[in-house]
């Protein structure tokens, strides 16, 4: 016999999931130059190596060039302004 989930508890689905590729994370604010550790679980909910794909989508978009080191549960990523080209 099926169960009902009740709204809140565990195995409830959100009302309005996030498309894979939408803006779901502050890539403007983590494209700031600097590096930055995230922590899953903590600054994000999908797999690492979903994460890094997104990061590097953003800064193909964007005209970055993107460091990055991962391990399971974490990722260290910069983003780094790409130089204009000089005619």
């Amino acid at each position: 016999m099926a169960t009902q989930i009740q709204p809140g508890q565990p195995g409830d689905l959100p009302d309005h999931p996030r498309p894979p590729n939408s803006n779901a994370y502050p890539w403007t604010e983590w494209a700031d130059g600097h590096t930055w550790l995230l922590t899953r679980g903590t600054d994000y909910t999908d797999t690492t190596h979903k994460v890094t794909e997104a990061a590097k989508k953003h800064a193909q978009r964007h005209g970055y060039h993107l460091r990055y080191a991962t391990t399971p549960d974490s990722i260290r990523l910069r983003f780094i302004p790409k130089e204009p080209a000089t005619p």
